[in-house]
């Protein structure tokens, strides 16, 4: 932050950083929630984002895919350009010279071809294999994190009773206790983890998330330009967007909402 009257500046202002220059630093409290949950959350409240609109249309959305498609080049949000003279509408990159664009509309029909096979591939199960794979290597991590959390558990029970038996001074005991306690609360975390990725992969969340493409699918022919955005959101949470030239095919590669 650039303080009023600093610089010859009137008003002060703020300038970004690039994140290059910024610099991290490890907390050193105990933290609240663990670094994957702090992470799922800053992913929902991005992809809830409210979609950017120019002023002078009075906050009107007219881009059906605001907030949702990137480049996959330099990870902008492609924007809307409209065309009077040609009435019609291009998904554009931002940046100068970089991911050729295409007709919105053309965008639109291949999103909702992706719902469309992602719904397929829930109700005829296909990747049931891969599914069923991941599912079996996430829970023989499961049972190797519990283990570990029950050795952990019995070095501090022995800690206790190395304390009781005069082995341990009651500051080395205070020391490792603490780093048994650390380690503890790291593993515990780590399951929570894998607890959630299991759900995440399991037939209920692929259900859920059928049910919500069908209710896109069967609303967003005739909705409004925002309530297409809406509907979108409910199930995409980003698209990065391909596009060697402008001759060249695109392409989508979809993240879908974590239900």
């Amino acid at each position: 932050n650039v303080r009023k009257g600093e610089n010859g500046s009137p008003t002060g202002y703020q300038i970004e950083n690039s994140p290059d220059q910024v610099i991290l630093v490890k907390g050193v409290h105990q933290p609240q929630v663990s670094v994957e949950a702090y992470q799922k959350c800053i992913n929902v409240c991005r992809s809830r984002s409210t979609p950017s609109v120019k002023k002078g249309i009075h906050g009107i959305v007219r881009n059906p895919l605001a907030g949702i498609v990137i480049c996959s080049n330099c990870g902008s949000r492609m924007q809307m350009q409209h065309s009077t003279t040609k009435g019609s509408s291009t998904l554009l990159c931002t940046t100068p010279r970089c991911m050729a664009g295409v007709d919105i509309s053309r965008a639109e029909i291949a999103l909702l071809d992706i719902l469309r096979a992602k719904l397929e591939e829930i109700r005829t199960g296909q990747g049931k294999k891969q599914q069923d794979s991941a599912l079996a290597e996430l829970q023989k991590s499961v049972q190797a994190t519990e283990k570990n959390i029950q050795s952990l558990k019995k070095q501090q029970n022995k800690l206790y009773t190395l304390l009781e038996q005069e082995v341990y001074s009651i500051e080395v005991f205070k020391e490792r206790n603490q780093v048994l306690t650390q380690k503890l609360t790291h593993t515990k975390e780590q399951l929570k983890t894998l607890q959630d990725q299991i759900d995440d992969i399991s037939n209920r969340k692929a259900e859920r998330l059928a049910q919500n493409i069908e209710h896109v699918l069967a609303n967003y022919e005739g909705s409004s330009p925002k309530e297409k955005n809406r509907l979108l959101k409910t199930v995409v949470e980003k698209a990065l967007y391909f596009r060697q030239s402008r001759t060249s095919p695109f392409a989508f590669d979809v993240t879908f909402i974590n239900m």
